[in-house]
């Protein structure tokens, strides 16, 4: 993180607007400035700006709320402090503001504002104050506290990272070597582990549970599944020969049916014979008067046209006498208009000379009116100007007087109130110190909150741990309850066994169903073993002697006695696995139960331990705190019993009110004596002003009334000449009126001229079209007699007696096309009933010399149904043993995966137990203490190495018993180890600067250190020390690193060229000099 730009206004003894840019040449060139300037000029201020535009807080004051700003400066309504770093995340700008109720002196403190925005493009990322510090903490990767122990030393806390504890130090270290990662990694492991331990429980739980079949069953399934399959052969290839000779009988049906609907159809054919013969002559008659179609429009036409010339010829001859009056008509407006346009000319002729005249004097008389009006508008001014001057010259007067009473009473109050002008200089202080004992104070009051809540935890504790072991307890109990029920089980089973296996007994009843089996074969072969003789083989299984032949066929009964006993024994066995495995289940969960209940109750009687740990130490820095806190009781009332307070309230601004209250009012009468005193100048200079004036505007007021009045007589005989030339009228609206008059009567001519022009063209054109209308009649009568003659001529050769006739014959196009489409459908049709009747009748009689020997259809339908019934008893035995063996084939493999993959996840297993030995934990603190261990070493190294260029006397070491905490090898003492509690302050100072400076080597993906600032603390050098310092922090230039410190160290002044001036003014205000300063 570097910072580049500081802005701010009205911060303590700094008034206005300021901007110091740390990118000009100066900064870049040297890396190393000094802020200088006498005491309380407000060089810290500089620092506080920073801190207050990134956390609205500082070193001196801590966060600045509504309730108290002690650094806005003094008679200013508003503040502000602005600041644009760069770091890793990109370039920001922090903005924060605070201001008083209408950025009065006198209002009240408003909310602090803070914003910040992206410095490249502007875009505000967040405006809302609780969310504002959230976003500059991961845009610069340190808050407050860590940035005050890094990056910026203020004034008397240089050392405070070195008088950190262990649980700060690692804080500081985490967020700006970005080393919180290994925590998440030493918890990741941890969940890691748990995961990949309870997969192999499922995968062992998932192994146990596969079946498979015996070697016995297997064997059995399969030789029966061949068998069946065989059988089912034999009887499909008979059914496929019944199911031919059946296809062959409902065939004949079929075409027997065909052949009736066929000649049902010709029939109907037949039927329909007379109505197709009308439709052939209505057809040769339409095709007949086609041929005198072209004929027949034509006609048609030149009789239609014939008639529309007649009518049009009537029209225009009714049409022609009106517009011979028309034309009359429009001649004799042409004379009349004609002759009112030269009587209008004449009279404005003889006008012009008089209308001259009037405008002539109305001209003089407008600038007469003019002059007088603007001459009585000066009167009017003059005449309040005046009066306004008396106004002004009294008030003048008067405010002088209470002027002079104000200055009186000014005087009177400091004088009678001279010991309060030390609240001016000391009241800062003692509220900073009021306010800091109100802090502990609520510290107190938080750590009092802080205890009664641990010794809320530490019950909450004891009763949780109480409830882990009645949990355990009951757990307990549960296993062996349940262990009890699986023991009870297990032994049913073993008695109902009797020694053997599950197996054992489900070979023995396969055995017994397939005895039972060829048993039951054997009495349905009766006739078959009749015909049996000892010595010639047996058809069916080629033995050469048969037992069976004559009798002794074995008891089927008895056979199937001791299979009902077997099944009966299974299944009982099946009822009481399915119940042992059920229990077992129970029995692991209720395992589980227990380890959980054992590790519930270690994990809370860690618990327990540890909160009753932090009581102790909460006891104990609370007594501290009180111990403290009432010393700085003492310390405080003895310095405010100076000022009349002799008891202190919580609230340090209503318990300082009353000095706020009289700094006010000392402060407000020294502004008002100064503020009269300048006014009083300034009235009496203003006085004297008003009375010049006042004087000339009276002189030049009785000069311009006399002007005046002679106007008004000048303006009153021009008035009288017009009047007696012309009365009131207006010479130029009588102008503009017989002007209009004669356009007037102009536009009338022309549109009299055009009326007699379109009057005489339309007559015109009408004769024309007249005659037009006559010739065309002629012309379309001797057509119309040609055509005549053709037309009857037309009909004669078609055979029609008449137009009539023709007529009645006529049919349309596409009428005629739909007729002739019936027709032809209808014969063609006639064919193909005949072609396809000729082969259902030859067809259905090669079926029937087929069928002559087969037996009859419902023999045929009788035998295909048993086939069929057989065939489907067949599929469901032969689909049962395939399930059965693709299922064992399934588990088998199954089997063979669970086996890989539960070998495979014990390796797993082993490879993570090993990784969470090493540096998996549940809270991460294992793998963190470790990589923070090696963080703060590897900071040490590069503290050391700065601390080698400052002095080789002293040597940073991490302390054996606590890894984050440091001793001191002094070099000069033998090699003693010396506790870091037990520097002087130089030594302090120079091991808290290396401590900085090594801090800015370590930086991460989150946090970089490229700006550091030092507040004070090179007083306690010696001046062998103070060079070596500044040389070592000169020579951060190289690593682009900005180094700022403040130092009344002459030494160190003139050692560093640039430099940022502080110099005081008076009125307590300060100017700001420098590289890259400018007021805005």
């Amino acid at each position: 993180m570097k910072i580049l730009e500081l802005r701010f206004q009205n911060l303590n003894s700094l008034y206005g607007e300021w901007c110091i840019d740390f990118t000009a040449p100066e900064y870049e060139d040297n890396g190393i400035f000094a802020l200088v300037g006498p005491t309380g000029a407000g060089k810290s201020t500089i620092l506080d700006a920073i801190c207050l535009a990134l956390y609205g807080a500082t070193p001196r004051l801590g966060r600045i709320t509504k309730s108290g700003n002690e650094i806005l400066s003094r008679q200013a309504g508003e503040c502000y402090a602005e600041v644009t770093f760069s770091s890793q995340a990109g370039r920001f700008r922090c903005h924060w503001s605070h201001s008083k109720a209408r950025k009065s002196v006198t209002g009240k403190l408003q909310e602090p504002k803070h914003e910040i925005a992206d410095a490249d493009t502007g875009k505000v990322l967040e405006s809302k104050k609780s969310l504002v510090l959230g976003i500059i903490e991961a845009k610069t990767g340190m808050d407050f506290d860590r940035f005050t122990r890094s990056m910026l030393l203020a004034q008397g806390g240089f050392d405070s990272f070195l008088k950190a504890n262990s649980e700060e130090k690692s804080k500081i270290l985490e967020q700006i070597t970005g080393t919180g990662i290994y925590s998440d990694i030493s918890v990741a492991v941890h969940e890691r582990t748990r995961e990949e331990k309870q997969r192999l429980q499922q995968l062992q739980q998932q192994l146990s549970g596969i079946a498979l079949l015996s070697d016995e069953e297997l064997n059995t399934a399969q030789h029966k599944v061949i068998e069946l399959e065989q059988q089912m052969t034999q009887t499909q290839q008979q059914l496929g020969q019944w199911q031919q000779s059946l296809s062959a009988y409902q065939q004949q049906i079929q075409l027997q049916g065909e052949l009736n609907s066929y000649q049902a159809e010709l029939n109907q054919h037949h039927e329909q014979q007379d109505f197709f013969q009308r439709l052939q002559q209505r057809i040769e008659a339409g095709q007949r008067a086609a041929t005198l179609h072209s004929l027949y429009q034509n006609i048609t036409a030149l009789r239609q046209r014939q008639t529309g010339l007649t009518q049009e010829q009537w029209r225009l001859a009714n049409l022609k006498p009106s517009l011979q009056e028309a034309a009359t008509t429009a001649n004799d407006q042409l004379q009349h208009k004609e002759a009112a346009l030269v009587a209008l000319r004449r009279r404005f002729a003889e006008s012009e000379p008089l209308w001259q005249q009037v405008r002539e004097l109305d001209y003089q008389l407008q600038t007469q009116q003019a002059s007088l009006a603007a001459k009585y508008t000066r009167v009017e001014t003059l005449r309040a100007t005046v009066a306004q001057s008396q106004e002004q010259l009294s008030e003048q007067q008067q405010h002088r007087d209470k002027l002079h009473q104000a200055q009186q009473h000014a005087r009177d109050y400091l004088r009678e109130h001279q010991a309060d002008q030390r609240l001016v200089q000391e009241l800062a202080a003692i509220e900073g110190r009021y306010q800091h004992w109100s802090e502990d104070n609520q510290r107190i009051q938080a750590q009092e909150q802080w205890l009664a809540r641990a010794r809320h935890d530490v019950s909450l504790a004891n009763q949780q741990l109480e409830q882990a072991q009645q949990q355990y307890h009951l757990a307990q109990q549960q296993l062996q309850s349940e262990l009890s029920k699986l023991n009870e089980w297990q032994q049913q089973l073993d008695q109902l066994l009797a020694g053997k296996l599950v197996r054992e007994y489900r070979a023995e009843k396969d055995r017994y169903e397939q005895e039972a089996y060829y048993l039951r074969r054997i009495e349905s072969l009766e006739q078959q073993r009749q015909k049996l003789k000892d010595g010639d083989p047996c058809p069916l299984c080629g033995a050469l002697e048969h037992p069976y032949a004559h009798g002794q066929i074995p008891a089927v009964d008895a056979v199937m006695a001791q299979l009902q006993i077997v099944t009966e024994l299974l299944a009982k066995a099946d009822l009481l696995e399915q119940q042992i495995t059920a229990q077992k289940a129970k029995v692991e969960q209720a395992q589980q139960s227990v380890y959980a209940g054992e590790k519930h109750v270690l994990q809370n009687q860690s618990l327990v331990a540890e909160r009753q740990a932090l009581l102790a130490q909460g006891e104990e820095t609370q007594h501290q705190l009180q111990r403290q806190q009432q010393q700085a009781t003492q310390r405080l009332l003895a310095e405010l019993s100076a000022w009349g307070i002799s008891q202190l309230q919580q609230d340090a601004a209503t318990a300082l009110e009353p000095l706020k209250e009289r700094q006010r009012l000392w402060l407000a009468a020294e502004d008002n004596l100064r503020y009269s005193e300048q006014q009083q100048h300034q009235l009496h200079a203003q006085i004297e002003r008003l009375c010049a004036t006042l004087e000339a505007n009276r002189q030049a007021l009785g000069e311009l009334e006399q002007e005046l009045q002679l106007d008004q007589q000048r303006l009153g005989t021009l008035q009288q000449q017009r009047f007696t030339l012309f009365q009131e009228r207006c010479p130029e609206q009588e102008r503009n009126s017989q002007q209009q008059e004669m356009q007037n009567a102009e536009q009338a001519l022309v549109q009299a001229r055009a009326a007699k022009e379109r009057a005489h063209g339309d007559l015109a054109r009408l004769e024309t079209q007249l005659e037009a209308v006559e010739q065309q009649q002629q012309q379309v009568v001797s057509e119309l007699e040609d055509a005549a003659v053709r037309w009857q001529q037309g009909l004669a050769d078609r055979q029609f007696k008449d137009e009539s006739a023709y007529l009645a014959a006529s049919i349309e196009a596409n009428e005629l096309a739909a007729l002739q489409q019936q027709h032809h459908g209808y014969e063609l049709r006639q064919q193909e009933l005949a072609t396809m009747m000729a082969d259902r009748r030859s067809r259905l009689q090669a079926l029937i010399e087929q069928l002559q020997d087969e037996v009859s259809q419902d023999q045929l339908e009788s035998q295909v149904a048993e086939a069929n019934q057989q065939m489907e008893q067949l599929r469901e035995q032969i689909a049962q043993l395939k399930v059965s063996l693709q299922q064992h084939e399934a588990n088998l493999v199954k089997v063979q995966s669970q086996q890989a993959a539960l070998e495979a996840q014990q390796r797993e297993c082993q490879r993570w137990d090993h990784l969470h030995s090493l540096i998996g934990s549940a809270d991460g603190k294992k793998y963190r203490n470790f990589a923070q261990g090696l963080t703060f070493e590897l900071m040490v190294a590069h503290a050391n190495r700065q601390l080698e260029r400052m002095s080789d006397r002293y040597l940073l070491v991490r302390d054996e018993q606590a890894p984050l905490e440091l001793n001191i090898i002094d070099n000069y003492q033998a090699g003693d180890i010396r506790s870091t509690k037990n520097l002087s302050g130089g030594e302090s100072f120079i091991i808290s600067l290396a401590l900085a400076l090594g801090l800015s080597k370590m930086s991460s993906r989150k946090v970089r250190v490229d700006s550091l600032f030092l507040d004070e603390g090179f007083g306690t050098l010696d001046e062998d020390a103070l060079e070596v310092a500044l040389d070592t922090l000169a020579s951060l230039h190289e690593e682009e690193k900005l180094i700022g410190i403040i130092s009344h160290v002459s030494a160190l002044k003139e050692r560093i060229s640039t430099q940022i001036r502080i110099s005081p003014n008076q009125g307590g205000r300060s100017v700001v000099q420098g590289p890259g300063c400018s007021r805005e």
